[in-house]
């Protein structure tokens, strides 16, 4: 059985939390990256990444969602602070 749940977005659209999901999800937060820099990004790719941490079924995917999770805390603290 795959590991699921639902994210409430904005507007009261909710939408399936799959591992299949996260990973177009992240695919996408990552050509944005690519094209505008991980600040930009880093609101959506915490998302994605606590989307991860919660359905992960290894201790693999848990480990490399902390480190998404990280990276984009990082990002955001860097974005903040050069407002």
């Amino acid at each position: 059985m795959e590991a699921s749940g639902a994210v409430r977005y904005r507007r009261g659209m909710m939408r399936a939390v799959t591992p299949t999901a996260i990973a177009e999800q992240l695919a996408e937060v990552r050509r944005a990256a690519t094209a505008f820099g991980v600040g930009a990004v880093a609101e959506a790719l915490e998302r994605a990444a606590r989307e991860a941490l919660a359905v992960a079924r290894t201790e693999a995917e848990a480990e490399l969602a902390r480190q998404l999770l990280s990276v984009a805390r990082q990002a955001q603290v860097r974005r903040s602070l050069r407002r």
